[in-house]
């Protein structure tokens, strides 16, 4: 659908770009949940490298996203975003504030939102033309359906660039 919708000219074309990071613990010897948390929640090389993707990516005009999956993770990228103007949009901030957040957003009014899995599926941004990826989850489908929320259509935008943060395993 997504090439289809591109040759037809109603989705922009995409790129995706993936950042793999070296393991920070032995994977086996780890439970999952802890594993995910050394060595995504709690990474501090990624947090600077998104902070950096991010800053870059407002200074040449990009509309970003960034995309994680718990809480705790949002929470902590939002503390190391402090000097970038952001919204937060999550399950816990009410959804009359995430739906005003969205529209200044799509009137570019603000550049950065940080979300987690309320912005999955079946949302799409027309400005968004950057996205961060931080989540690390295991689907195909999680990935296909995030890209998916910046191919929409805007004047302003030309293409999306999509950046997969992640672990080399």
């Amino acid at each position: 659908p997504m090439a289809k919708g591109i040759e037809t000219g109603v989705l922009v074309e995409g790129r995706c770009i993936q950042l793999l990071f070296p393991s920070v613990t032995e994977l086996y010897d780890l439970p999952y949940k802890v594993e995910y948390l050394e060595q995504v929640v709690e990474n501090d090389l990624k947090y600077k490298t998104c902070k950096a993707l991010v800053s870059s990516l407002v200074l040449a005009g990009r509309y970003v996203m960034v995309l994680v999956e718990r809480v705790r993770h949002l929470d902590q990228l939002s503390e190391h975003l402090t000097d970038i103007p952001h919204y937060v949009l999550c399950g816990s901030v009410e959804q009359k504030s995430r739906v005003a957040s969205r529209e200044q957003f799509e009137s570019g009014d603000i550049k950065v939102l940080i979300a987690n899995k309320v912005m999955k599926k079946g949302i799409t941004l027309k400005r968004l033309d950057a996205v961060n990826e931080m989540a690390e989850l295991k689907s195909p489908n999680d990935v296909v359906q995030k890209f998916g929320r910046g191919l929409g259509l805007h004047e302003d935008k030309s293409d999306l660039i999509y950046v997969v943060i992640g672990t080399q395993s």
